[in-house]
């Protein structure tokens, strides 16, 4: 399932789902990163879930979990 972008500051344009799995990961775990840092961690934490369903990896799960935090 697809998750609009979060509101933010910082344009994104979530990536097209025609890339491959790990751009589209990448897109989103940048996104999780930009959204953490302007302190929107219920975003960020979004981004990160978004980027381990497009491509599992244990660093989207950590930062998930800090931001959920």
């Amino acid at each position: 399932a697809s998750t609009p972008a979060m509101r933010s500051a910082t344009p994104f344009e979530p990536p097209d789902p025609s890339l491959p799995a790990a751009q589209r990961a990448s897109a989103w775990f940048m996104r999780g990163d930009v959204l953490r840092s302007e302190q929107d961690f219920a975003g960020a934490a979004r981004a990160y879930d978004e980027s381990y369903a497009a491509y599992p990896s244990s660093q989207a799960l950590y930062n998930a979990a800090l931001a959920y935090e």
